[in-house]
C-alpha cells in the first residue's frame, strides 16, 4: 500500500510534472481516496468541500500517472518456446500439449 507521502513525493518531481496546475499534496490525497474506493465524482466533492476545485478526469489522469510510476515495468513477459513436429506441438513454457495425432 502506497502512503500519501510517497504519493506527494512523486508528484513533486519536477522532472515527471514540470507544470503545477494542481497542489502535488492535493494530487496524493485525490489518488489515495480514489484507491480507497471512493468514485472520481465521490473524490471531486470531496476536495470541492474543501475549497479545491479539481476535475473528475484530472484525478483519473494523476491516478493513471501515478500507476505508471509504481508500476513495475521493467518485468518482460518470458517468451514462449515452441517445438514443432509432423503429430504434435508442445508449448514448453504453459506446459500443454496441442495434440493433432491422427485418430
Amino acid at each position: 500500500m502506497v502512503s500519501i507521502n510517497q504519493l506527494y513525493l512523486i508528484f513533486s518531481d519536477r522532472r515527471i510534472f514540470p507544470r503545477r496546475r494542481i497542489d502535488p499534496y492535493i494530487k496524493a490525497i485525490s489518488v489515495k481516496a480514489y484507491t480507497l474506493g471512493l468514485s472520481l465524482a465521490q473524490v471531486r466533492e470531496f476536495l470541492k468541500e474543501r475549497g479545491y476545485n479539481v476535475s473528475r478526469e484530472a484525478i483519473r489522469k494523476c491516478f493513471l500517472k501515478a500507476g505508471e510510476l509504481l508500476s513495475n515495468n521493467k518485468i518482460k513477459k518470458k517468451r514462449g518456446f515452441i517445438a514443432a513436429d509432423e503429430t504434435i506441438i508442445f508449448n514448453l513454457t504453459k506446459k500443454d500439449i496441442y495434440g493433432l495425432l491422427e485418430k
